[in-house]
């Protein structure tokens, strides 16, 4: 049974760290996360009466192959407006957009990534600030940080982190 009122996200990742670390950060932002570990069971769950109705899908890139193009155009016959995104922690990425009049293909820099998530990583920054105020505690007295997913390894991540906890 869905949770109300609550959004559902397909999260479809291959690695359970990931899917759990998505899932805790959705459910956070009000969203009720369920996983698929690969394109197969994101179908089933995508084809089964007894899921919910899914409100945006996330999937991981290397899971975009042959199959999982076949997914994503499924997924648009379906609902041509469910939000659809994917994620990657590559440094680059070829994305290819089609439509009946329109093929693109563009490459997307380190630096042009850099620059498109500055406001995202800026709230991460205010978050973690907030987080550290709220504990009562400094960033001096931050010794250790566990890193884990791949935006942690995204540099501008890892540069506020560091810039943040130098002690860590």
């Amino acid at each position: 049974m869905r949770p109300d009122p609550t959004r559902c996200l397909l999260l479809i990742d291959d690695e359970p760290a990931q899917r759990r670390l998505i899932t805790a950060i959705g459910a956070r932002a009000g969203w009720w996360v369920r996983g698929a570990n690969d394109v197969e069971a994101a179908r089933a769950m995508i084809e089964d009466p007894q899921e919910p109705d899914f409100d945006a899908i996330l999937l991981d890139h290397w899971l975009t192959g042959p199959e999982g193009e076949a997914l994503v155009r499924e997924v648009r016959a379906l609902n041509p407006v469910l939000p659809l995104l994917v994620l990657t922690a590559q440094t680059s990425v070829n994305l290819a957009f089609s439509g009946e009049e329109v093929e693109l293909t563009p490459a997307i820099s380190r630096d042009e990534l850099s620059r498109a998530i500055k406001a995202p990583v800026d709230r991460i920054e205010d978050t973690l600030r907030a987080v550290v105020a709220i504990a009562g505690l400094t960033a001096a007295r931050i010794d250790t940080l566990i890193l884990t997913g791949g935006s942690t390894q995204i540099p501008a991540v890892m540069q506020r982190l560091r810039a943040n906890f130098p002690d860590a």
